[in-house]
């Protein structure tokens, strides 16, 4: 309950202001003599608050209001306190304390013990289950007299104060006519903590009688119900009490309320096991977990398939008309049937083009690179054997280039069939430095032609990484592809300016960057931040994927590509890559692992 508060609390105050600074400490439910447990308590204080100062301070629960209100006076004599899960009876002892607020949560006990009754009209006694803490024990003490107040002529059997064994046994063994409700149960009597969610599992596996619980995350445990509040909407509640006297309200002048009790929920499997009718349930309770109903489940489905029945009752009847009047001639009736066979030829070409134009803008961009490559280095090795003498070394070069770019062409093409058979992504461990030599070498030949000179600067450093190699290596390929395209607008640039560098190296946090630098025309400040969205470009035969599609690929990889730029400085694409043994990659690992 407390931690589901809190959570609450927390998510409120961040909504309201998330500059705030909220700090959280549990309060121990040690039985016995707590003289030097408290004294160390307040030491602990003392040292780990010595230089903080609170506006606010929320406590949940009765033991937790005790204990914070002896800090207080020794710590933060004038800081206000918000309470909640607090019931009028201990909010009477301490009314007199000044700057306090907050919600009253009384206890569930009376509205499930007469939720039982109504359900089982025939219940004749009460089991109630509580733990053994001091905030159980003090719930605990007060059923008896509440029991009597529902129902004088119910039994009270007592099922506190027990470890979880026992309770099983004993919830496995009631009397006829027995309803099990759930207290409070923080801890066992060897002072373990309990959930109460596994609480309710263990008993209701056993239990010869129906459980009541007032806990929204005991619902669908094995609880046929009960009132039900909602412990993070209590929380926002006190985070919206939180924050009007954090903006200088004061707390003694915001009443203190209760919280109303008006959600009931039941479990419809619960209400079958024990054969409760739901007609039963108070008026207005929600009821989970219904049982399967096709109607429940598909309704928009199945009036959307009477819709199209309809549909097609309606077109065959059109059609009936249709042919009775063409059997007046034989002509009319070959025309229409023509005709229909147009139209469904139609259909399916237009179908077909859809599926290809999903991929078009993909394929034509991952296959342009490497098919240029060729041509580039075919028209090289031309050029090259046309010398006086011809150059075989350069001719060799050339052609083992196109050998590589053809291959790549298929490994691309391979990649893309594997896609449509959603087949298992290659994830390997990679060197940084191996994947940015790789790039470059398959771009030596175009820069030769542009006479762009491609530097490659490897760092020893630089961490190793896990990817999909193709992939990676491509989104290298694409971003030094761009920088010659830029290079290439500056035809009387000197040889200094045509370079482009690509470099390696270790970034904060240990994680692998891979960085192409180039010293053209740059990027408007206003275009910065548009040269990753889809089918943006400024080439005049672009088609605008190539950046997009190369952030995707480093986005799934874990990482993330940004760009700086300046107009005439060039541009800088930095990629950041998580090393092999960041969490990074392990959570990578297993989204490849999931989706394959």
């Amino acid at each position: 309950m407390g931690s589901a508060i809190l959570d609450g609390v927390q998510a409120g105050l961040r909504a309201a202001d998330p500059s705030l600074s909220v700090s959280a400490d549990y309060i121990s439910q040690i039985s016995g003599d707590r003289r030097g447990f408290e004294a160390a308590e307040m030491a602990w204080y003392r040292t780990k608050y010595a230089n903080r100062r609170f506006d606010a301070l929320i406590v949940v629960g009765p033991a937790a209001l005790d204990a914070v209100l002896t800090v207080r006076a020794a710590l933060w004599p004038r800081v206000p306190i918000i309470f909640t899960a607090i019931d009028s009876a201990i909010y009477a002892r301490h009314r007199s304390e000044p700057d306090m607020t907050g919600k009253l949560l009384d206890l569930s006990v009376p509205y499930n013990i007469k939720l039982a009754v109504r359900l089982l009209p025939d219940t004749q006694r009460i089991a109630v289950v509580g733990g053994a803490s001091p905030s159980d024990q003090y719930f605990n003490s007060r059923y008896p007299r509440l029991i009597r107040q529902t129902d004088p002529k119910l039994e009270a059997i007592d099922l506190t104060n027990l470890g979880l064994e026992e309770l099983k046994r004993r919830v496995a063994h009631l009397p006829p006519h027995t309803a099990i409700v759930i207290l409070s149960y923080f801890y066992d009597p060897e002072g373990r903590p309990v959930f109460q969610r596994d609480l309710v599992r263990e008993l209701a596996a056993v239990a010869n009688a129906p459980i009541f619980d007032s806990a929204d995350f005991a619902m669908g445990a094995g609880i046929v119900g009960g009132y039900v509040l909602g412990f993070d909407e209590l929380g926002m509640e006190v985070a919206r009490l939180t924050m009007r006297i954090v903006r200088g309200e004061p707390a003694s002048s915001i009443p203190v309320t209760p919280i109303p009790i008006t959600r009931y929920e039941a479990d419809s499997r619960e209400l079958l096991k024990w054969k409760i009718p739901e007609s039963r349930l108070p008026p207005g309770t929600t009821v989970r977990f219904p049982p399967f109903s096709a109607w429940n489940e598909y309704h928009w489905w199945i009036v959307a398939a009477m819709a199209a029945v309809g549909l097609q009752c309606l077109l065959i009847s059109v059609l009936l008309h249709e042919r009775r009047k063409a059997r007046e001639t034989e002509v009319a009736r070959k025309q229409a049937e023509l005709e229909a066979r147009l139209n469904r030829e139609e259909i399916s070409h237009l179908n077909r083009l859809g599926s290809m134009g999903e991929l078009a803008a993909s394929l034509a961009h991952e296959l342009s690179q490497p098919l240029a490559g060729i041509l580039s280095n075919a028209q090289a090795a031309a050029r090259f054997l046309s010398q006086q003498p011809a150059d075989l070394g350069e001719v060799r070069a050339a052609l083992e280039d196109i050998r590589e770019d053809d291959m790549r062409a298929g490994e691309v093409i391979r990649r893309i069939r594997q896609m449509l058979k959603k087949s298992r992504s290659v994830m390997a461990v990679l060197d940084p430095n191996q994947v940015a030599r790789d790039a470059v070498a398959l771009v030596r030949s175009d820069a030769k032609l542009r006479k762009v000179r491609v530097l490659l600067e490897t760092s020893p450093d630089c961490p190793k990484v896990c990817g999909d190699a193709v992939q990676l290596q491509q989104v290298m390929v694409n971003l030094v592809m761009n920088a010659m395209e830029a290079l290439s607008s500056l035809p009387g640039a000197s040889a200094e300016a045509r370079n482009i560098v690509v470099r390696t190296s270790l970034c904060d946090g240990g994680n692998a960057a891979i960085s192409v630098v180039d010293q053209g025309p740059g990027i408007p400040a206003g275009q910065v931040d548009r040269v990753f969205q889809p089918f943006y470009t400024t080439k005049q035969e672009g088609l605008g994927m190539g950046l997009s599609i190369s952030k995707s690929i480093v986005e799934a990889h874990g990482g993330r590509i940004c760009v700086t730029s300046s107009v005439g400085t060039g541009a800088a694409f930095h990629v950041t890559l998580p090393s092999v043994n960041g969490e990074e990659v392990r959570a990578v690992i297993r989204k490849v692992a999931a989706q394959s």
